[in-house]
């Protein structure tokens, strides 16, 4: 890891969590980074940081999504459905940026917990913030 261009965590109280894409098998198992990212967005919610959990992630042709996949696990470890979105078509971080904001345009949400590994931060998180969010850095 690059420490140097690293994120500070900063876990706050945020209107949304935020998990992005990593990968997902044909046969629907997360990689071994998704399920850090999945996890962590999971425990994030049970803190009551924020009232949503937004997972992304799309899939290969003929196999589950990953965000359905994340999803899935959120409901099997008690987060209600209602609280969960999903992001299916996103293919670069960029995409994931604009397509969150739309997703959550109608609940009026400003401050993401951004959660990636901390790697990833350093490009994700001004991402974020062109899209017009508050961002804080949650790395899995």
């Amino acid at each position: 890891m690059n420490l140097w261009i690293a994120i500070p965590p900063q876990i706050v109280r945020s209107d949304a969590i935020v998990v992005l894409g990593s990968s997902v098998s044909p046969s629907g198992l997360l990689s071994p980074e998704s399920q850090r990212r999945t996890n962590h967005g999971i425990e994030l919610y049970q803190k009551g940081l924020a009232p949503v959990l937004v997972f992304l992630g799309g899939g290969s042709p003929g196999g589950p999504a990953e965000a359905d996949v994340r999803a899935e696990q959120a409901r099997l470890h008690g987060i209600p459905g209602a609280a969960i979105l999903t992001e299916t078509r996103a293919k670069t971080t960029r995409e994931e940026a604009e397509r969150v904001k739309a997703l959550l345009q109608s609940r009026a949400a400003r401050s993401v917990l951004l959660v990636t590994n901390a790697g990833h931060l350093a490009r994700a998180f001004p991402l974020f913030e062109r899209a017009g969010f508050v961002v804080h850095a949650a790395p899995s």
